[in-house]
């Protein structure tokens, strides 16, 4: 008798979450510019393609039970930016919590290319507990 096939991650994310197949990417997706590359997580689309706001991305790994809520800045990063970027992070956390009510939620703020990232602007992002800053393309899963 043949064995059924398990489900695979996307699969069960995709029965937790009910996010369409386009937005749902492996390993490596580019927003604004910028890299997020993630091995063994699931990276799913989220501003423009779940929602129309929150954050940039949202990477998941079924086996950690983690999800990491993404926001991409290009160019000078100021108060504003910042502030703007931690009201998007915080959207994010608030449509994804119930879903995901047993993973562990990790903000990061990625930043493109060498521009500044203004000392206000760093103290805002620090307002958000457990805020990780970091550079695109930084493998965002060696994040502990």
């Amino acid at each position: 008798m043949p064995q059924s096939k398990g489900y695979s991650k996307k699969e069960k994310l995709n029965t937790l979450l009910s996010v369409p197949e386009n937005c749902m990417h492996c390993s490596r997706l580019r927003k604004d510019s910028g890299d997020i590359i993630c091995p063994s997580y699931i990276i799913i689309e989220h501003d423009g393609c779940v929602a129309d706001g929150g954050c940039d991305a949202v990477a998941v790994c079924m086996g950690k039970r983690r999800t990491l809520l993404i926001e991409v800045k290009r160019g000078n990063i100021d108060q504003h930016d910042a502030r703007d970027a931690v009201r998007q992070l915080k959207a994010c956390h608030e449509h994804y919590r119930d879903k995901l009510s047993f993973f562990d939620f990790i903000p990061i703020f990625l930043k493109v290319g060498r521009k500044r990232l203004e000392i206000y602007a760093r103290n805002e992002l620090n307002k958000l507990k457990g805020i990780h800053i970091g550079k695109s393309g930084d493998d965002l899963s060696l994040i502990k």
